[in-house]
Formats: C-alpha cells, structure tokens, sequence
C-alpha cells in the first residue's frame, strides 16, 4: 500500500509503502518504463538485484528484501530508512550555514567504512559512493552507553546522536575479480581518477569507493558544492589530483585521514579496514548488539559469584 514518493532518479521512482500483510514500512522501487532486453537500465536493475541477493543482513548496508517484475516493470524491495539521505543533510546544512561537529563527521565515516568493508569482503565495490546513496536511520536498540566506554568497546565520540548510516543503490556495483565486462563509473563528481583510464585494475576497485567516500566526507566537513568537470570549478583538477584545502575547524587527525584516502595512487589509500582503524573502531566482527549481551553475561556471571560468595560468608 504506497504511503508517499521519497524520491525520483534517473533509474526511477522510490515510494514508501506498507505491506499488507506484515505491516511493515519498505522502500519500493521501480523502473519508470518497461525494460528492454540488453539496455542500460536493464543492466544497472540487475546488477542492484543481484549485489542484493548477494549481501547478508548487515548493519551499515540497507537490507535488500524481493524483487518482481510485472508487465516489464522492475519493482525491488528494500529497507525503508527514516532520515533521508546524506546528500539532504549536507544541503539542510548549507542552507542553514551550520557545519557538522567532528564527531557527526567521524560517525558518517565509520558507519559507511564498515559497509564497505562488508562488501569488499563478498569481493565487490560499490562504485558509487556518495551523500545521496548514504541513507540515514535512527537506532532502535538501547544500550548502556557509560558502560560499554568504561569496557572500552566506544568512546563518547561514537555516540553523538543516534543515526545509523547505511550504503544504497548498488546499481553499479562490480565484482573485483573474474569478469571482463568494463565496470560502469559512478557520479562524475565523487569518481576515483584511476577509472578515467584506459586499462582499469580491477583488482583496485575497493580503492575507487575509499576515494569516493574521502570526497563524500570532504563535502559534508566543508559544504563545499562538489564540482563535475574543470569547466565547473577550477577545484577539480586539484581535488581529483588528492589535493583537499585544509579544514581548520577540525582535528588534523581527521585532516590527515581524509587527504589519504583520496590520494591519486590507489595503492597508497587506506583500506576500509584501515579507516576504522583510524577512527578506533571495534573489530567488525563484534556489534553493538553482541557487546550489550556480553556485559549483560558478565553482570550475570558477576551477580552468581557475589551470591556464592554470600553463601560462603554466611
């Protein structure tokens, strides 16, 4: 049952609707006309579909559901994601001349790094990493956040607000391995300069998706309106070429980080696992979640010896 349009692409239109039967909110996207057979949108359909049947469940990845066609309409169900996009968010803050504070920016980073880390290890990129197909939503678990910094697991950076950032739109998704078709570039403006080449590596794909999502962060910090060519700001060459004005409002720490994933050399660019290194990030393996049941075991383990040892007492 659609509720309302959240959004309209050169793919499509994106409309927020509730199933009948579960009652839950999803985005449902479609295709604006029927698909022929070998066309661009044909391609960029399935290759969203399949980098969704593709993914598990993961935190920093909106969660892909079905897909169906009906009279060569292409309908794909996705999490619905309450925030909106990153690209509105940066825009709301242009317009009203407020800048994100370092621990915002900090979490943007490393909710999107740990996407892309998972999908990197189902040996894919993203290839089009940028604010709006960074969707924002907002936590539904509650966790006692003074006690998990005590445990050392977050600091308070980790918990300025509560909006979770999730990687979207894998329309131009491409495997890193094996397959000899050109992978399709992204958004001019976020594009790693590597796949302007000739001959592209492929095996440095996960590269580009660092260099897009340095330039995402970049754009957020300064709100900077990112440029398409040389004709629309003279900044492109420099900022393609790694070259970032320094950004006195922040930490030089997060300065130095964002000018090393957007390096011309994608062998010199940090891996997302380095990224949340950088950011003192817990091991990917370990979520939220699973360490809230791990403090509550040792409270319970706590709260038995402190009985045994009452017994003995008494």
């Amino acid at each position: 049952m659609e509720i309302e349009r959240i959004a309209c692409g050169e793919f499509g239109v994106v409309k927020k609707a509730r199933h009948r039967l579960d009652g839950m909110v999803y985005a449902i996207k479609t295709t604006k006309k029927p698909l022929k057979d070998n066309t661009r949108s044909e391609k960029t359909a399935m290759k969203e579909i399949f980098a969704g049947a593709a993914m598990m469940k993961h935190k920093h990845v909106v969660r892909y559901y079905n897909s169906w066609v009906e009279a060569g309409t292409v309908f794909i169900q996705n999490e619905f994601c309450d925030g909106g996009s990153l690209g509105s968010l940066i825009e709301t803050a242009r317009a009203e001349g407020r800048l994100f504070c370092e621990a915002e920016l900090r979490r943007m980073m490393r909710d999107i790094a740990a996407g892309l880390q998972y999908v990197h290890g189902k040996d894919l990129a993203h290839l089009d990493v940028k604010p709006g197909n960074i969707l924002i939503c907002h936590q539904e678990e509650e966790v006692v956040t003074s006690e998990l910094g005590e445990l050392g697991y977050c600091d308070m950076e980790d918990m300025a607000g509560d909006a979770v950032y999730k990687l979207a739109d894998f329309g131009h998704v491409a495997p890193l391995h094996g397959v000899e078709v050109e992978p399709e570039e992204g958004d001019c403006r976020y594009m790693a300069p590597e796949l302007l080449c000739l001959v592209i590596r492929r095996e440095k794909l996960a590269a580009a998706d660092i260099f897009s999502l340095g330039l995402t962060i970049f754009e957020a910090a300064s709100l900077m309106v990112m440029p398409r060519n040389s004709l629309d700001d003279p900044c492109y060459e420099s900022l393609k070429a790694g070259q970032l004005p320094h950004l006195s409002q922040y930490s030089e720490d997060l300065n130095s980080l964002l000018a090393s994933m957007v390096r011309p050399d994608p062998d010199m660019r940090p891996r997302a696992e380095d990224v949340l290194a950088s950011l003192g990030q817990p091991p990917a393996s370990v979520s939220r979640s699973e360490l809230y049941r791990e403090l509550e075991q040792t409270r319970q383990k706590l709260s038995l010896l402190e009985n045994k040892l009452g017994m003995q007492n008494s």
